[in-house]
């Protein structure tokens, strides 16, 4: 097979070890923090602080489209990585419970903040230097380079922390620390000076306004929302569920995460579902994950997990594609970038209330009802759903 680009090494080294990295840092946040506190709640916000910089993504995204020097940028992000990991290091040392806490907090708001930054870089990489069939080809071999190292970032950290905290850490900082330094040259020849951030709001409340006055528009930015959230819920129960494996515990939750990650993808290929009604995928979908998390609520077996895992990212690829497909498809050439925008946004947002959510619910109820309850709720937002288009396409 030819090169797509001389350069290409670069870029998929860069995503591989800085997709490995994120991973297996996030297995690793949640087993931890778990294991430490042993209090869901406590699990949940430490989810929630790594995604919190998605909400600000489209303010990033301008700040990087104002910079010039980004291979630069990308080694500072990635050193600062590194090093937000020492402290979790020194304090599990210590064996300082507030340190430690603390110490994962810090270090799951960095990881997230600068990973954003990473990807972010890494798009104006693609622009610059992958066009036409090579950009295609390049989106393809990412997606399959991003969720390879998906897999063996949550497999090979998941068995390292049987070994113990330690082995793992050094791994995950050394992994973290060495992305930036994967793209040699990276220097934009064009910089915009524009006054972005005034733009983006702008922008972003046209968005709102677009969507919202249009039924199925506002139905389906409910519903995304709303998928972005219970996909957010997930991280923490599969936590709490596989603690009581006991020192396997963080082998089980890199197998079950490797499955959601694998199903979102299978999910995403299924093209066959994009001629069917969007009215129909969103019941359909909405039904099957309801059904799912109250199978969760009994906490089945591993293999159970694993399929039930598998079977959630599967419905979540196949809802994702058809929305963005729907929104293209239904939404003026005017506004489609900005309710794409919007919806996006809002969604993340979601995703960032959902850790500390979940984390509360489960102490206040335990796991085992939150699942269920969380289900029940699903399979009564599946019915408004069904009703909520008024154009059945």
């Amino acid at each position: 097979m030819r090169p797509i680009n001389e350069k290409y090494s670069e870029l998929a080294l860069n995503l591989a070890t800085s997709t490995f990295g994120v991973s297996g840092f996030y297995l690793l946040l949640l087993f931890v923090s778990f294991s430490v506190s042993r209090n869901a709640l406590i699990t949940g916000i430490a989810d929630s602080l790594s995604s919190i910089s998605l909400i600000f993504s489209p303010f990033l995204g301008a700040w990087i489209d104002s910079k010039n020097y980004l291979g630069e940028i990308s080694r500072y992000a990635s050193t600062l990585r590194f090093l937000s990991i020492i402290p979790i290091a020194l304090s599990l040392f210590s064996r300082n419970y507030y340190f430690i806490i603390l110490s994962l907090f810090s270090a799951s708001l960095i990881v997230g903040l600068t990973s954003d930054i990473i990807n972010s870089i890494r798009s104006v990489w693609v622009k610059q230097n992958l066009k036409g069939e090579h950009l295609r080809k390049g989106t393809s071999l990412n997606q399959t380079i991003g969720t390879l190292a998906d897999v063996v970032g949550y497999l090979t950290i998941g068995f390292v922390l049987t070994i113990g905290y330690y082995p793992a850490l050094i791994i995950v900082a050394c992994v973290l620390a060495a992305t930036g330094f994967t793209f040699t040259k990276l220097e934009k020849s064009e910089v915009s000076n524009s006054n972005q951030t005034s733009s983006l709001l702008s922008e972003t409340v046209d968005g709102m306004k677009y969507v919202w006055s249009l039924v199925d528009l506002r139905t389906l930015f409910i519903a995304y929302i709303f998928f972005s959230l219970i996909l957010g819920f997930l991280g923490v129960i599969f936590t709490v569920q596989t603690s009581i494996f006991g020192s396997l515990a963080s082998i089980y939750l890199g197998f079950i995460l490797t499955c959601l990650s694998m199903g979102i993808i299978i999910g995403s290929t299924l093209s066959w579902f994009r001629q069917t009604r969007i009215s129909s995928i969103l019941t359909i979908t909405t039904i099957v994950i309801g059904l799912a998390f109250v199978l969760l609520s009994f906490i089945p077996t591993l293999l159970i997990e694993c399929a039930i895992s598998l079977l959630i990212g599967i419905t979540v690829g196949v809802f994702m594609v058809s929305a963005m497909s729907y929104i293209r498809e239904n939404t003026s050439l005017e506004y489609t970038a900005r309710a794409i925008g919007t919806i996006t946004s809002f969604s993340q947002g979601s995703t960032f209330i959902a850790g500390s959510l979940s984390g509360a619910l489960i102490v206040i109820i335990g796991v085992s009802h939150t699942a269920r309850y969380v289900g029940f709720f699903t399979l009564l937002v599946a019915i408004y759903l069904f009703f909520g288009f008024q154009k059945k396409l």
